[in-house]
């Protein structure tokens, strides 16, 4: 009997394919789940710091929102200055002034702190940027100059009462129809130098583009295309420093399951989008945006590799 019983297993394992042992594991075992793991990031370029203290203009990381203000105030005094020195009539000059005062009063009423009520910021171009109950605030400041063409928002952040962050989100109308955000790229490249790829995994396991970024001396820039639903392009400027802990204490202080969002996750290039037209219509754009004419980076390679998109 035991070996009728015997006989019939090992029959059973040959038309299986298994061997004796590899059928108790089978059954004594369960096969690991796969883990999928984000795209791991290669190590950040050095970008080029002219061009970059360029873009903060007199405003450096660790500033007291009163400092920050204070620097913001000087900027546009001096911007009005100049517009007011052009002009001889009285009543310009002091219309100009009014809207000066009124550019600071605006800055100084959008400040918001992040305690954990909704805000209208919550879902936006800068939602990725901050979390309540940290400690963390903002002011945002709308640049707008019909002359010049330029059209932006800057968005000043802050954490424990300290300036840490600054993003720009420009405008689509700055952009000529036939620049996607490859050729974004590669003129963001031609002031900071070569950039890297950033990749994120998304919840179906598909590897697809985030953003490009680089690294200076204490600081950390990010370029990212949020054309999809905020018709804008984006920079992020932020003090290294901070970036190496604010992660951590946000999951402490509010923690709670983190994932991206389908709106997030499908802020990235559009496939369907010609990357072969022409990068820029206006060799002035990029100076426009940036306000940096005289910082001209000593730039990457041109005919560097910019993102295919999803």
């Amino acid at each position: 009997m035991l070996a009728r019983r015997a006989l019939a297993l090992g029959l059973g394992l040959l038309l299986t394919g298994l061997a004796p042992g590899d059928a108790l594991a089978k059954k004594g075992k369960k096969k690991a789940p796969v883990v999928e793991v984000a795209p791991e990031a290669p190590p950040a370029p050095e970008a080029n710091a002219e061009a970059l203290l360029a873009v903060m203009g007199n405003l450096r990381f660790g500033m007291t929102l009163e400092e920050t203000y204070e620097g913001i105030n000087k900027a546009i005094d001096a911007r009005y200055k100049a517009k007011i020195a052009r002009i001889t009539d009285l009543f310009e000059q002091n219309k100009l002034r009014k809207l000066a005062k009124g550019e600071k009063e605006t800055i100084r009423k959008s400040f918001e702190a992040f305690t954990g009520k909704p805000t209208s910021w919550d879902v936006s171009m800068v939602d990725k940027e901050f979390d309540h109950l940290d400690d963390e605030a903002m002011i945002v400041q709308w640049e707008l100059d019909a002359a010049s063409g330029k059209n932006q928002r800057r968005f000043y952040f802050f954490v424990d009462g300290k300036l840490w962050k600054m993003f720009i989100g420009f405008s689509g109308d700055m952009f000529p129809e036939t620049m996607t955000f490859a050729a974004f790229h590669m003129a963001m490249e031609a002031r900071f130098g070569t950039g890297a790829l950033a990749m994120r995994l998304d919840p179906d396991g598909i590897e697809r583009f985030d953003h490009v970024y680089w690294k200076s001396p204490g600081l950390q820039l990010r370029a990212l295309d949020l054309t999809k639903f905020f018709s804008t392009y984006a920079l992020s400027v932020s003090d290294d420093a901070v970036e190496g802990w604010i992660t951590a204490r946000r999951n402490e202080r509010n923690p709670k399951l983190k994932q991206d969002s389908a709106l997030v996750n499908a802020v990235s290039e559009d496939p369907t989008r010609d990357q072969t037209k022409a990068p820029l219509e206006k060799d002035d754009v990029i100076d426009r945006m940036l306000d940096a004419k005289g910082s001209k980076g000593s730039g990457g390679d041109k005919g560097s590799k910019s993102p295919k998109g999803n």
